[in-house]
């Protein structure tokens, strides 16, 4: 007995210390609460609230409805669960589980494997169902990948000395690599494995059921990092036309060289991969193409049925073509025109008009901009997502993509269905820790008249 109860401990505790849960403090803090909670027999008193005061520093009684940071961070650590079990972990013979829509873990045994005795084990047998080799589940929602640091190819810049104008591209370049394979990684690894809603019980039920592919059209982080580099926005013509690179030369040769072969190539960011999977994953039913800024033209705006636009007009420019259509915009920050603040234009007194990215204590606060507009042909639908931070683009993927949030949006704007909605725009507050989003809230919205 002692010793079952020695074997569960032990599996907990290598869970817990391995490498899987290492790069993600936050989810290993909430195992580790409810591993305690399985132990200590108290794991039946675990509930949404109780992770939420335990954990995050909630107060009692809080709203976990308007506050869905617990929920965020479960399917994030059911997916992490999922990995640690199919790598480092396959060969354990105890599974800790969470069922979706529940917060208590349940203890379950690989089949071949005795069913466990003893403290633990008695724990196990009270929560294990009559078919104790349930198997493990399947790989989740693409956004349980969140933890994934956001890639460096987004360079964060102190400065704009010569140094850092002549070793842009290098570094670009480099980490650029480095996370075209980790995305091109993570397309194939939860390609068809979501279990992500279907479309239908979505806002993604909105661009309907067309027979032209959805195209995805995700930010260019080369142009983030001109930005940060240079604190210019690149205008839609020039970045057709590719000739923005040699305005920033100052009669340098490399600096030139250097900015016409960033033109040239193509890279995004981990965040605008996993809201392009997970599009991909809830658009099951429809055929879904993920493209680059540089790989679009304005015949595709044309003719195309539903797009999506991710990043905001200043890193995928082609979003310049519908912000004048907008009341709420992204507008570059006066003091730091790398970065994009929301300013609303149609704001009443009272109201708050611009919303820009700051901390609240060790929290960052960032928010999304979310509109949907007809097409130009009127054929279809283009849905534009403009984030002030990759973090907060994570957010609105969720956001898109949750059944949850569709009751709601459809009493605000007076809709019997998803395809009924007229043409809106809405923020998204978004709160996060160590560029992970946490929790997230509507906090404005405006119908778009045309």
């Amino acid at each position: 007995m002692e010793g079952a109860a020695g074997d569960i401990q032990s599996a907990i505790h290598r869970l817990l210390a391995s490498s899987t849960f290492a790069s993600a403090p936050r989810l290993r803090t909430v195992l580790s609460y409810l591993a305690t909670a399985l132990e200590s027999g108290t794991i039946t008193d675990v509930t949404e609230q109780s992770i939420g005061q335990a954990v995050f520093g909630r107060p009692a009684g809080y709203n976990a409805s308007e506050d869905n940071i617990v929920r965020v961070t479960v399917r994030h650590l059911r997916n992490r669960l999922d990995e640690f079990y199919r790598t480092e972990g396959r060969d354990e013979k105890f599974v800790l589980e969470i069922p979706k829509g529940k917060y208590i873990p349940i203890l379950t045994v690989r089949k071949g494997n005795e069913t466990p005795v003893g403290h633990w084990g008695e724990t196990a047998q009270k929560l294990l169902p009559a078919d104790s080799e349930k198997p493990l589940a399947k790989a989740h929602n693409v956004i349980g990948m969140a933890e994934v640091p956001n890639s460096s190819a987004e360079i964060r810049s102190g400065g704009r000395g010569d140094v850092s104008k002549r070793y842009w591209i290098a570094s670009a370049t480099v980490l650029g690599i480095w996370a075209f394979g980790l995305i091109c990684g993570m397309f194939w690894r939860f390609q068809g494995s979501s279990s992500a809603k279907p479309a239908s019980t979505s806002l993604l039920a909105l661009l309907g059921d067309g027979k032209s592919p959805v195209v995805v059209v995700v930010t260019d982080s080369n142009l983030q990092a001109y930005r940060e580099i240079f604190g210019k926005q690149v205008a839609l013509k020039d970045y057709i036309a590719r000739s923005y690179g040699p305005d920033v030369a100052d009669g340098n040769p490399r600096i030139a060289n250097a900015a016409r072969f960033a033109m040239q190539s193509n890279e995004t960011n981990v965040s605008s991969a996993i809201v392009a999977a997970d599009v991909k994953s809830a658009l099951a039913s429809r055929a879904v193409v993920i493209k680059q800024p540089h790989d679009m033209s304005m015949r595709e705006f044309q003719d195309q049925e539903d797009l999506i636009l991710l990043g905001g007009p200043w890193i995928n420019p082609w979003g310049q073509l519908f912000e004048n259509r907008l009341t709420f915009r992204l507008l570059p920050m006066a003091g730091n025109p790398s970065q994009s603040q929301i300013h609303d234009y149609g704001s009443r007194p009272g109201d708050q008009t611009d919303f820009p990215p700051h901390n609240e204590g060790n929290l960052s606060v960032n928010y999304v901009r979310v509109a949907v507009l007809p097409n130009f042909s009127g054929s279809g639908r283009v849905v534009l997502v403009g984030a002030t931070s990759p973090e907060a683009l994570e957010a609105a993927g969720t956001f898109l993509s949750s059944h949850e949030v569709v009751p709601g949006i459809l009493k605000d704007f007076h809709a019997k269905s998803v395809q009924d909605l007229p043409s809106f725009e809405l923020v998204l507050e978004v709160k996060g820790l160590n560029a992970v989003p946490g929790s997230w809230r509507v906090i404005a919205e405006r119908l778009v008249h045309h």
